[in-house]
């Protein structure tokens, strides 16, 4: 799945197991402590802007980036099931 991150940058992600944080492959690089909003839907034509901060940063072939996220504050079931969803 594809998703939106800041500037409508394409996203593909997976979810920590913990659930504080993700990890996010762009084909833009963001610098550690860049702060973003990831935007999964939650249902139909509803959305909410999560805020997550980047911890750290990987090459990756084909000029895109690994992004190490943590999500700014705890999410709520209904969050984390929606960001599991959209990764």
């Amino acid at each position: 799945p594809r998703g939106r991150a800041t500037h409508g940058v394409g996203a593909r992600g997976c979810v920590a197991g913990s659930g504080k944080g993700a990890r996010w492959r762009l084909a833009r690089r963001f610098e550690p402590g860049a702060e973003l909003s990831i935007d999964p839907p939650l249902e139909e034509g509803k959305s909410q802007q999560i805020p997550v901060r980047v911890v750290r940063v990987q090459s990756e072939r084909a000029g895109h980036w690994i992004h190490g996220c943590e999500f700014a504050r705890p999410l709520t079931t209904g969050q984390l099931k929606a960001v599991v969803k959209y990764a």
